[in-house]
């Protein structure tokens, strides 16, 4: 499907980039960018890795970011976390414009989210309720099912909901884990 996309989109002149910054060299998050930057090729997205090392200063990496907003090759920008202890991570968050923001974690993303007009949607909520929704699971049913008691009445406070914005409205820890 997202091949389709891209070929569409090549067709009108357009090739959709991304930007990935990956500070250091921790393993996990190494076979994490490898295997974006290979998902990328097979459906024809360009894709260019940044590697400052772990002892980059916060100056030198929000101005690394601050380049790739500029940067029109690129419509979107992922920055790898974790990040080094010395880099204030919210900082390089609200760095990356919103319109380029590839985790839709940028404060204005997530308050568009909050209100539920959204511009960017979290990716792994919503690839993990996409699964859901194809397998013919109702996002209330989700929500229902596999959180625990009292927790559907933080989700539903203001009635029905969409499924990632209610995913969203719970408390989470910075591995994305829902906090309960």
């Amino acid at each position: 499907e997202v091949a389709a996309e891209v070929a569409e989109l090549a067709a009108a002149g357009v090739t959709p980039g991304l930007a990935v910054v990956l500070v250091g060299d921790d393993p996990a998050s190494a076979v994490y960018v490898r295997n974006k930057e290979q998902g990328c090729r097979e459906v024809g997205i360009f894709t260019e890795t940044f590697r400052p090392p772990a002892t980059v200063s916060p100056a030198e990496l929000l101005a690394l970011v601050r380049s790739l907003n500029d940067d029109p090759r690129f419509h979107a920008i992922l920055v790898q976390s974790p990040l080094p202890s010395h880099i204030d991570e919210q900082a390089v968050i609200e760095t990356i414009l919103p319109e380029k923001d590839a985790d839709g974690t940028h404060p204005y993303n997530m308050g568009r989210l909050a209100e539920g007009s959204p511009t960017v949607i979290p990716p792994t909520p919503y690839g993990i309720l996409e699964i859901l929704r194809r397998g013919g699971v109702g996002s209330r049913e989700v929500l229902f099912t596999y959180f625990p008691y009292g927790m559907q009445d933080k989700v539903f406070e203001s009635g029905e909901v969409n499924a990632a914005e209610a995913l969203l409205r719970l408390p989470m820890r910075s591995n994305s884990s829902p906090v309960f």
